[in-house]
């Protein structure tokens, strides 16, 4: 009777679980401006004022409460304190009461008197130093900071921020709005050379917030270092009955699991022409295709044979606008013997109307306010007697170039690369959609693995843990199963993904099918952005080393050795490589360079009534 009545409480959990949602939150206020101004000090300390308009209607309350966070992990896992000093908390004339608390890493402000309860529009100007929060880049120093925080409960209606230098200096500035991680831009934002005002164009929602960040000239303050602190875990220990827990854990992974492998059974595996699920191992026999099925560009290929759009595929489209005549590609000599080789891309005159949507984007892309030439290579052109000529009215760009600038670019072009392939019904729905689907639901799988044992430990303390781990575990699986499992061929896209086999069996086994590469003059030309996306770049360059087949130098491509077929395949595999990186590569942290996003750097928090 005691394991019956305890196997009820773990389905009661589940139940429970499932039907939690989040309740509590705030309601019948809200602020109606939120106004920071914030002074970045010669000595390093920031001086801000934070002007918070709040109408409470007719409830009656005794004001707010702010919290800052004042602690901040780095990505060495060791905790940063800022040294934060309140001095003094008004209406905008006279004091109002407030007390101080630290908690949880953050300084909260209880602000109001516990005598008098307010109604209507309530003003609270708050004004405090930081120091510890300024931050050094190689180039400039910056500010990041989190203006409103993330953590209120209500809507801000108006939000902005003022900041000054103590001299003129400012280099960069961005502003993200919205939820955390958001990267939207916050509205109008206006600068002097010393001063830097954001406003933002519509209201922020509950949990949403302003975050600013501003780059200026280095050393123009002192630098603060925050406080450095290891973080140790402290000990944790309680007491449970230890079959409760390896029951429970054990029935809800089986449980768990049991209902990610039905989910990916009927909404990702593919299936044949009646409906019946298709083996992942059962491909059935392959035979050699002699061209890409249905007539595939090389990253619709590359999509379709991992469900992935990725910088890859993208590479191996440029080599094949190169080789249809859109562009062509020149080999840059290295300036020094250790120095890394550059490329030239260059956009012919050739009309695009023939290509697909993520093919035009991605030309546009790259050529997108590029010149042959920047304006600092033309002055210093003027000064030299035998000055390159330039070529007038071509758009180039140099590999090197697209560091730290197309990543943006990059995810644009691969969301229409995911569109074009479900337009084509390749796939029963967007495969990109289908993974932020999954994973939204394995990563609230993961929030409630955590939550479990906080709310059910006075239950009981195995069990409520037992579950707990059992549906956090169970979540980290589907999120693995999300990403690289969920999305789902149509039947047309798994017969045309085993097609795509044939046409890389043909590829890699170039020696075996010769007959077919002499067939053809230009062959290899042909096939080389489609051996990029299978990777099998070398194998072809070593099977027309052994074949000895003389290709003739294609019109697209201008190295910097004498011409030679299997040297230029495999040169192509460094192309790729080197194009991948510099495409893919992102600012690492700086957010007035347009890396942050709302909730970033320091500042935050939020607050409440009382």
């Amino acid at each position: 009777m005691l394991y019956m009545k305890r196997f009820l409480f773990f389905f009661l959990a589940i139940f429970l679980f499932a039907a939690t949602s989040v309740y509590g939150a705030e309601t019948g206020w809200m602020i109606r401006k939120f106004k920071s101004d914030i002074t970045i000090q010669k000595d390093g300390l920031v001086a801000i004022q934070e002007t918070i308009t709040s109408d409470f209607g007719v409830l009656r309350k005794h004001g707010i409460y702010r919290y800052i966070p004042v602690e901040y992990s780095d990505a060495d896992g060791k905790i940063l304190t800022a040294d934060i000093r309140v001095l003094s908390v008004t209406d905008g004339k006279h004091p109002i009461p407030y007390g101080t608390e630290h908690k949880n890493g953050n300084l909260q402000l209880q602000i109001g008197d516990p005598n008098k309860t307010v109604s209507g529009k309530q003003n609270y100007e708050i004004r405090y130093t930081i120091g510890g929060v300024l931050r050094e880049f190689s180039e400039y120093d910056e500010l990041y900071w989190n203006v409103t925080g993330n953590g209120w409960p209500v809507p801000i209606e108006h939000s902005s921020a003022f900041i000054s230098l103590p001299e003129n200096g400012i280099v960069q500035i961005s502003c993200y709005f919205g939820k955390s991680g958001s990267e939207s831009g916050c509205g109008s934002a206006t600068t002097t050379d010393s001063t830097a005002v954001f406003s933002s164009t519509k209201t922020l929602g509950a949990e949403e917030g302003m975050t600013i960040a501003l780059g200026f000239t280095k050393g123009m303050v002192l630098i603060i270092q925050p406080t450095v602190t290891n973080s140790d875990a402290s000990d944790f220990s309680f007491n449970f009955d230890i079959f409760d827990f390896l029951i429970s854990l054990g029935a809800t992974l089986i449980f768990g699991i049991g209902m990610i492998y039905r989910t990916w059974r009927k909404n990702g595996q593919d299936t044949n022409q009646t409906g019946e699920p298709i083996s992942p191992v059962d491909t059935g026999t392959i035979i050699a295709e002699y061209e890409p099925p249905l007539h595939l560009r090389p990253g619709e290929i590359g999509l379709l044979m991992d469900e992935t759009a990725d910088t890859l595929d993208i590479t191996a489209t440029i080599v094949d606008l190169a080789v249809r005549g859109y562009l062509t590609i020149e080999e840059i000599p290295k300036k020094w013997f250790l120095g890394s080789t550059d490329y030239s891309l260059a956009k012919t005159d050739k009309s695009d109307n023939d290509l697909l949507s993520f093919e035009k984007k991605l030309l546009d892309a790259l050529f997108k306010n590029r010149l042959t030439a920047n304006l600092s290579e033309v002055f210093s052109f003027l000064s030299q007697e035998t000055a390159p000529k330039l070529t007038v009215g071509k758009k180039t760009v140099k590999i090197s170039s697209l560091k730290n600038s197309f990543y943006q670019d990059l995810r644009v072009i691969k969301k229409e690369l995911y569109k074009t392939v479900t337009e084509k019904e390749l796939f029963v729905e967007n495969p990109e959609s289908v993974r932020t689907k999954y994973s939204l639901i394995a990563g609230g799988m993961i929030f409630a693995g955590i939550l479990i044992p906080v709310l059910f430990s006075k239950i009981n303390v195995g069990i409520s843990a037992g579950i707990g781990i059992g549906i956090f575990i169970s979540g980290i699986i589907f999120v693995f199963v999300a990403i690289k499992a969920m999305p789902k061929r149509s039947f047309l896209g798994h017969e045309t993904y085993r097609k795509a086999q044939g046409y890389k069996l043909f590829i890699s086994q170039t020696e075996k099918y010769r007959a077919q590469f002499y067939e053809k003059e230009n062959m290899l030309m042909e096939v080389l952005p489609y051996a990029i996306v299978f990777g099998v770049t070398k194998k072809l360059a070593d099977a027309m080393k052994e074949m000895g087949m003389k290709q003739p130098e294609p019109a697209w491509y201008h190295g910097t050795a004498p011409w030679n077929a299997a040297v230029f395949a495999t040169g192509m595999e460094d192309f790729s490589k080197s194009l991948s990186s510099a495409m893919a590569s992102a600012p690492s942290s700086s957010g007035s360079g347009g890396g942050g996003f709302s909730g970033g750097g320091f500042g935050g928090g939020g607050g409440g009534s009382w």
